[in-house]
């Protein structure tokens, strides 16, 4: 018996305690299944473990200069810095093993659920699986913090696959009016805003009214899509203008901590290239396992699904609406750093810039193709408001666990945690047996969604 337990503690902490073993292990399996050659299994396993492995180092640059921010912008509006006991980098390498085991299990179902409930999608974004299931355990475990393993990765998966089946559906009257076409899906968590930038933009849409796509936007512009540059920039300024604001001495010391010699207001930029290098090799790490994880994914989904519809990442519609993306980028950019002064400004929360571009350009196609002009902008202020608001909002939701992960989120990183706390708080005295309530509540409210969907398709 002692060496049973011996033999699960060993694989506990070595192989499910351990995100990039865990990953290349999902890899393995999903490449074997597809009866690649054995080294193409083992590269590919290896590739998805590095990419983890930088992934989480971009993590922790990122978070760390975010405090850098967190703590001038405190200071130079005078108020406390927002708290929280958690971290997104030590939340990860803690539950690394359980949220790969959510990803894996949570698309498994979500291809079972696809086929039984004849719903076409297939959810193949992998980078937002892995991050919305690192928000998804974040959030249920705010909820319920005694939660064992077992627990969280159960709940946690049929909460993603429940949300994976439904969300493209949410997304198909867009890709229909946009690309004029069913051949594919959207698979983004920018979705709740870009629902609704579609749902408002009908209400300023005219039956004669200039196209979007008829507006000339300077290319001068274009440096902004760079994700990199754009947040070196926007971090840099935004900085620059704290620092001035600041209480010297917070200054000092804060400069300190990266260099003692170094001026504060040559720190500033280099906090905003770390920022932007942080999050490159983020999204380096995020593209690299990903390039193992999705044919592996998609493999799988094809043997169970032959036929089925890829539901694609946001940038699959850009080029539908080139000038609405640059609209509803602009847009969102302009409104957000509003709104980030005024609440900064108001005691309310100090939020950092943000990657706007992709949710920003979503959402201004989503405004524009039934708004024109007017509905590009209004898209793209919805995204600048969800954002600044959804931060404010679920930081001290999450305080405890991943708090972090709402300055690299979405909408529906906002609208998924407050849903899950609202079906969560009147089952939080039960302990961990309330904790089913969330998936329950959850796949009863999909269910509902593709019964009203279905009926729609036969009418």
């Amino acid at each position: 018996m002692k060496g049973l337990i011996e033999i699960t503690q060993f694989i506990a902490n070595n192989l499910f305690n351990q995100l990039a073993i865990m990953m290349a292990l999902i890899a393995f399996a999903g490449l074997a299944l597809q009866k690649k050659r054995i080294e193409e299994a083992v590269t590919g396993a290896v590739k998805a473990a590095v990419g983890v492995v930088i992934l989480t180092v971009g993590v922790g640059v990122f978070t760390g200069e975010l405090s850098y921010f967190t703590n001038i912008m405190s200071s130079a509006f005078g108020m406390e810095a927002s708290a929280a006991s958690g971290n997104m980098d030590l939340f990860i390498a803690e539950r690394g093993g359980d949220i790969a085991l959510v990803v894996a299990f949570g698309f498994l179902l979500h291809v079972f659920a696809v086929k039984m409930l004849n719903t076409k999608y297939v959810y193949l974004t992998a980078h937002l699986m892995f991050w919305f299931s690192v928000l998804v355990c974040a959030a249920v475990m705010a909820a319920f913090p005694e939660i064992g393993s077992f627990e969280l990765v159960a709940v946690s998966s049929l909460i993603m696959a429940a949300y994976m089946t439904v969300q493209p559906l949410f997304m198909e009257p867009l890709i229909m009016k946009l690309a004029k076409t069913s051949s594919f899906g959207y698979a983004h968590t920018t979705a709740s805003g870009t629902w609704l930038s579609m749902k408002l933009g009908m209400f300023l849409g005219k039956k004669k009214q200039r196209s979007v796509e008829e507006i000339k936007i300077s290319k001068r512009l274009d440096f902004m899509k760079d994700v990199n540059v754009s947040s070196a920039i926007l971090v840099s300024i935004v900085m620059l203008v704290a620092v001035i604001m600041a209480d010297k001495e917070v200054v000092a010391q804060q400069a300190a901590l990266y260099d003692a010699n170094i001026n504060p207001y040559v720190w500033v930029f280099m906090v905003g290239f770390r920022f932007a290098a942080g999050l490159g090799i983020l999204l380096y790490g995020v593209r690299m396992f990903l390039s193992e994880i999705v044919p592996a994914f998609k493999g799988i989904s094809d043997r169970i699904i032959p036929g089925a519809k890829p539901a694609l990442d946001c940038p699959a519609i850009y080029p539908y609406a080139p000038t609405a993306v640059q609209i509803g980028f602009i847009s969102a950019t302009v409104v957000y750093l509003l709104l980030m002064v005024v609440m900064a400004a108001a005691g309310w929360f100090a939020i950092p810039p943000s990657v706007l571009f992709f949710g920003g350009a979503a959402c201004g196609i989503a405004g524009g193709v039934y708004g024109g002009v007017k509905g590009a902008v209004l898209g793209g202020a919805i995204d600048g408001i969800m954002m600044a608001v959804g931060m404010a909002v679920t930081w001290p939701l999450l305080a405890e666990t991943a708090p972090q992960i709402v300055w690299i989120a979405n909408e529906d990183y906002f609208v998924m945690t407050i849903l899950l706390r609202l079906l969560g708080k009147p089952f939080e005295a039960l302990g961990n047996a309330g904790v089913w309530a969330l998936p329950a509540g959850i796949i009863i409210l999909s269910l509902c969604y593709i019964g009203c969907y279905k009926r729609k398709q036969k009418v």
